[in-house]
């Protein structure tokens, strides 16, 4: 009964420690962030900037725009052509140091096996097996850390990067028409 209570009590603590896992395993919500700054300039200056239909200020600006979603940007400038762009989200390369867990995981599980078998003074043959064990529990929790990690970026908009981060616009004049003087 003594061991059931006990096992019950570290899988409460496992358990209970499994979101601060997953969260300190997602290094790119942790790293960078959920947000991305984008400068935000035009020719001539002066713009006004609106980001998603929403008011955001005149250029030269930088603006901080959500990693997760697409965002649409107009400049506008009396006397000038609107120039209009799209910046869409984009799976960033850190997503890769997640994987990082899984390699760890297993020579951390290894280590753990050498670390059993040396105490227990070679393990009486079972060496092998003991190292075998520790080393696929590290690599499955490395794989749970992997898996999570990634999930949290993902959903955090973490693991995304704009597709630029930044905007120049070259704004055209508004061009007028000749009318023909007809009046002479």
């Amino acid at each position: 009964m003594i061991s059931f209570k006990l096992s019950l009590f570290k899988f409460r603590i496992a358990f209970s420690l499994l979101p601060f896992c997953l969260i300190l395993s997602s290094c790119c919500t942790v790293s960078r962030g959920t947000r991305e700054n984008v400068v935000i300039n035009s020719v001539p200056s002066g713009a006004t900037i609106i980001v998603d239909e929403q008011y955001c200020g005149e250029t030269p600006q930088i603006v901080s725009l959500t990693r997760k979603h697409q965002h649409y940007i107009t400049l506008a400038k009396e006397g000038y052509q609107p120039e209009h762009y799209l910046l869409k989200p984009k799976a960033d390369g850190g997503l890769i140091g997640n994987l990082g867990y899984l390699g760890g995981g297993t020579v951390f599980g290894l280590g753990v096996g050498a670390v059993i078998c040396v105490i227990a003074g070679g393990a009486g043959g079972y060496a092998a097996p003991i190292l075998l064990f520790c080393s696929g529990a590290g690599a499955a929790i490395g794989a749970v850390m992997t898996a999570g990690g990634t999930g949290v970026d993902l959903i955090s908009g973490g693991g995304y990067a704009l597709s630029s981060d930044q905007v120049q616009a070259q704004l055209r004049p508004v061009q007028i028409p000749f009318l023909p003087d007809y009046q002479h």
